[in-house]
């Protein structure tokens, strides 16, 4: 489900059916699909390790790099809720290609968002 979410997220990211689509207009669509992909995080199997988050020295500094950019902002809420999105689609994205197989279904996915907004 989290996979699954990745790709929806990338897709909403990059073709954004909620700008030009008038019915979707208004509606925030991205926060329905990180929380379905980290309830899938947090539902999936297999986990390495127990806890399953913060595997990698890249999650944990990209981590400390957001918390410093919030920290030094003055109006460190307004940061927050700026970088939040942003945050939520690294990790979730991080933590759902976690095999070789998803990795190339992910680029494939991300190349044909591309290239339709190319069209």
């Amino acid at each position: 489900m989290e996979f699954l979410a990745a790709i929806l997220f990338l897709i909403l990211y990059f073709v954004r059916p909620q700008d030009w689509v008038p019915g979707l207009e208004g509606l925030n669509v991205i926060k329905p699909i990180i929380a379905m992909g980290f309830l899938g995080l947090f539902n999936r199997e297999r986990r390495v390790p127990r806890w399953g988050w913060m595997t990698t020295p890249h999650e944990w500094v990209m981590l400390a790099y957001l918390l410093h950019g919030i920290y030094v902002d003055p109006v460190w809420d307004e940061a927050f809720s700026t970088v939040l999105p942003v945050a939520s689609f690294f990790f979730l994205t991080s933590q759902a290609l976690s095999s070789e197989q998803r990795v190339d279904k992910y680029f494939a996915w991300w190349a044909g968002c591309v290239t339709l907004m190319c069209f």
